[in-house]
Order: structure tokens, then C-alpha cells, then sequence
């Protein structure tokens, strides 16, 4: 995703066209929701996430248009706060407005399969916990890197998620493309931290061993 442009694909008769979202963030684990329209998650979570002291965990997000963010504020006006934040409700994380159903679920033999994958992701994601944390503290860190609340890391994490959209599922992966790269610089800069650390080691051994040799 990149420039002013959100992810684009390739649609019927040739036809390019870009991808749009509607997501549900929640501030802090206890807080309002905010149920958004956007062609750029990322840089939208960041902006919101900034000008927010709680911070902002993301609770869902699925291929969507303007017209089924507006159908999702119609259906909660009840919890409406202001704007577009409402009152958190547990049908927030599986209502699905309008022709999405159709359009963006992935069907019963895939989930099976996409749920595996989301369980190995935020299991993978667990395990990078620090010291020997219990399964629930795995848990919380994953939803902590993930930037997902822990009910929901939780569902994915024993494969009791109901239904996990094509969205979802590649949210998931580009969170995990990124928590894999930061590994790998981190390891790059311990590799090099090492190998400082065994020269200047070295350099001393050899200036020891003329004195010695004097």
C-alpha cells in the first residue's frame, strides 16, 4: 500500500479496483468504539492511535464501503456516544452489514483452513513472550503486537473464532509480515552487538599476549 492510494485489485473485464475497509477500534480495552470507513488501515490506525492517550486496539476490520459504515452507525445508533464512536457491544465483532456476508466470508471449507492460520499467527506471536509467561499471558501479548483485543486473540488462539473474513485474515498476515521483520532486525542488531563484542574481546587478547610476550 503505497502513495495516496489504497490496496488495488483487478475486478471484472480487466477492471482495477481499489480496496476499502470498515473497522471497529476500541479505546483501550474498556473504552468507546469507533466504527470507521478508510482505503488506508495503516496509516489511519497510526494517525488515530497518536492522538488517543489510551491507545487504540483494533477490534475488527472487513472489506466494506461507505454505504455499510453508514448501515453499521444506523445499527448501533442505540450505543451512539458522538460522531462515530458508540458504546462497546459484543455484536460488534460479528454483525455483518448488508451483502458483505456473501461477498467477503470466506466459505465453510476455507475457515477451517483460516483458522488454522490466524491460531498459528497469534500463537507465533505468543510465544515471543517474554520469560515463562502462562497461556493467558501469551495471550495478552499477542493481542498487545497484534493491536487486537484479548477476547478475540483468544477466540482466534483456540480456533473458536465463528467467522474470520478474507479482510481479517490478511490484516493478520501483514501484522505478522511486520512482527517478523522487527525480529529479524532485532537479531541483526544483537549479531552485531555480538560480533563487536568478540572483536574488542580478540584485540584485547592479542595486545595482552605481546605484553606477555615482552
Amino acid at each position: 500500500m503505497g502513495g495516496q492510494n489504497g490496496p488495488r485489485v483487478e475486478g471484472g473485464e480487466g477492471r482495477i479496483e481499489e480496496m476499502s475497509f470498515v473497522y471497529f477500534l476500541r479505546a483501550g480495552n474498556d473504552g468507546p468504539v469507533k466504527i470507521g470507513f478508510t482505503l488506508l488501515p495503516s496509516s489511519r490506525f497510526s494517525s488515530l492511535s497518536g492522538a488517543n492517550p489510551k491507545g487504540l486496539v483494533l477490534l475488527r476490520m472487513i472489506e466494506g464501503t461507505k454505504e455499510n459504515e453508514k448501515w453499521l452507525h444506523q445499527h448501533f445508533s442505540h450505543k451512539r456516544i458522538r460522531g462515530e464512536w458508540f458504546i462497546y457491544d459484543a455484536e460488534m465483532c460479528t454483525v455483518v452489514p448488508g451483502e458483505i456476508a456473501r461477498a467477503d466470508t470466506l466459505s465453510s471449507p476455507c475457515q477451517n483452513a483460516v483458522k488454522g492460520e490466524a491460531q498459528e499467527i497469534v500463537q507465533t506471536a505468543g510465544e515471543c513472550a517474554p520469560g515463562n509467561p502462562t497461556i493467558q499471558k501469551k495471550i495478552a501479548f499477542a493481542a498487545d503486537k497484534l493491536g487486537m483485543s484479548i477476547g478475540r486473540v483468544k477466540r482466534l488462539w483456540y480456533k473458536e473464532q465463528k467467522i474470520i473474513t478474507a479482510a481479517e485474515l490478511d490484516f493478520l498476515r501483514a501484522v505478522y509480515a511486520d512482527l517478523l521483520m522487527e525480529a529479524q532486525e532485532e537479531l541483526g542488531r544483537r549479531s552485531a552487538w555480538i560480533t563487536s563484542k568478540l572483536s574488542s574481546l580478540s584485540f584485547e587478547a592479542n595486545s595482552l599476549a605481546r605484553e606477555c610476550g615482552e
